[in-house]
């Protein structure tokens, strides 16, 4: 276990690790931003974390329809 955390700080200490996780994480923040700013979403509706899941699912798939609509 050790050998494989120290293989993945290696990874994100390189420079190309760098920008993969930049790139990660400004991808990451537009879609949690276009979900919470575009489609208001600020709860989940639904108790227990099974439920939860399954919303969360159906806003991801929301999501992925809406992009591949807008982009062609």
């Amino acid at each position: 276990m050790n050998e494989l955390k120290r293989e993945t700080r290696e990874n994100l200490c390189s420079p190309e690790g760098k920008t993969l996780a930049a790139r990660r994480s400004s991808e990451v923040e537009q879609t949690f931003d276009r979900i919470k700013g575009c489609w208001a979403f600020r709860r989940f509706l639904l108790r227990g974390i099974g439920k939860v899941k399954i919303e969360w699912g159906l806003l991801a798939i929301t999501h992925n329809i809406t992009k591949i609509a807008l982009e062609g």
